[in-house]
């Protein structure tokens, strides 16, 4: 059942953004389900089509994975959030270009993956765009759901093997989510502890009283 009227006046952009292995494609996928004329976009797909017209080896890695070391020392981990950062400014303009199409054609969107997070700076702005950090509290759960995954590609992108290696990147990036996202006021869901139907009707409570775009 849709939850938006057909007749909504205007479109709507929703980042959902996390690490990965937390469920941010299935929450995204429900909550378009409700939404008329609407389209996921992730950004996982926009590196990998970037990744095939550029030299700059930041795009081409995960996000995780992105100094290739497990980040240990502080000085690791911070080279590590560095390098994230570097990959999300360079795809924030093809971001804002993806954004503009869905104005220009009167469709809402919603960006799914951990780059989206890079898209809520102040000067990136704009009307009617709700932001959401999905996490996944159990790490346990959360390795167990990576592996999960893993088993039902037919041709995994990614080694199981990868994921356990940086797995420990993968928590610290989430704990740095966790405080930006406080500190920003960004909702925070967790579909595994509370269930995607909850977490859905609570992205919907948020945008049907305003929401907070930055």
């Amino acid at each position: 059942m849709k939850v938006i009227s057909s007749a909504q006046q205007d479109p709507i952009t929703i980042v959902i953004y996390g690490v990965t292995g937390v469920g941010k494609s299935c929450l995204a996928r429900e909550i378009c389900s409700r939404i008329p004329n609407c389209y996921i976009f992730p950004t996982d797909m926009l590196r990998n089509v970037l990744a095939r017209y550029t030299q700059d080896s930041i795009i081409r890695e995960s996000s995780y994975a992105i100094t290739h070391k497990v980040a240990v020392s502080n000085k690791d981990k911070s080279n590590l959030i560095d390098g994230f950062k570097r990959q999300n400014k360079a795809l924030s303009k093809a971001i804002r270009g993806v954004i503009e199409w869905s104005r220009i054609t009167n469709n809402s969107l919603i960006i799914e993956g951990i780059n989206a997070s890079g898209y809520m700076s102040k000067s990136n702005a704009v009307e009617r765009c709700y932001r959401f950090l999905v996490v996944c509290g159990d790490d346990t759960v959360h390795l167990d759901m990576l592996k999960k995954r893993h088993a039902k590609h037919p041709s995994p992108p990614i080694s199981l093997a990868k994921y356990n290696r940086y797995f420990s990147n993968i928590r610290f990036m989430q704990e740095y989510l966790i405080k930006e996202a406080v500190a920003k006021e960004i909702e925070v869901l967790d579909p595994f502890l509370i269930g995607t139907a909850t977490a859905t009707a609570k992205v919907f409570r948020s945008i049907n009283i305003g929401g907070k775009c930055i």
